[in-house]
């Protein structure tokens, strides 16, 4: 689970990148993630990682072909209705992911009764809402520093429910100095990422 935790981060991390430095648009920054996690879903396949835990694998099968259409689809001209559909896909799994981690993973295959796993799920299900508000906000013209502050709004609201309200950090085995400083990180980063002036566009001449 930490790994797709790393690959929500990373997609966040690719997107930004790609547009504040003019990489490239939304939608082929989408495409790159998309191939992320097709290469991370093949992974577990070939490993049997859900199989060795008494899984399913089979609705795994399913995402790896959803997956991979929107592989296709960010480079073809319906480019944008797939990033919307990408941004929907990833806000339904973490939303339930966060809300019923132990349901979610029976969907996907995985029975899990392990208190430190189910917090883990519901852990990633805040990074993946995180990344796919992210992602809505910019496929409706919101800035990209803005848009990426609106995600880390919601990361700090998550940092907020693991410590004090589901207290998940405590069956996870994160020690609390270390939560408090992320706590700050995020409180800091989201406040400078919203509140700050959003760059002028360049006038074309």
């Amino acid at each position: 689970m930490m790994k797709s935790i790393g690959l929500e981060l990373l997609g966040i991390g690719i997107m930004a990148y790609c547009l504040l430095f003019d990489r490239c648009g939304v939608d082929k920054a989408t495409g790159i993630i998309c191939l992320l996690w097709v290469l991370e879903i093949a992974a577990r396949l070939l490993n049997d990682e859900v199989g060795k835990v008494g899984g399913d694998s089979k609705p795994s099968y399913i995402g790896l072909a959803i997956t991979a259409f929107f592989v296709y689809g960010a480079n073809q001209d319906f480019a944008p209705t797939v990033t919307k559909v990408v941004a929907g896909y990833t806000l339904l799994n973490g939303v339930m992911m966060a809300l019923a981690p132990k349901s979610t993973l029976k969907a996907w295959g995985v029975t899990e009764d392990d208190p430190a796993a189910i917090a883990m799920t519901k852990d990633f299900g805040f990074w993946a809402t995180a990344f796919a508000l992210y992602l809505g906000f910019l496929t409706q013209g919101a800035d990209p520093i803005k848009a990426l502050g609106y995600s880390r709004l919601f990361i700090l609201f998550r940092s907020l429910v693991i410590n004090f309200v589901s207290k998940d950090v405590d069956s996870i085995g994160m020690k609390k100095p270390q939560q408090n400083f992320w706590l700050l990180y995020h409180a800091v980063v989201a406040a400078a990422l919203t509140l700050g002036e959003a760059p002028a566009a360049e006038s074309t001449p």
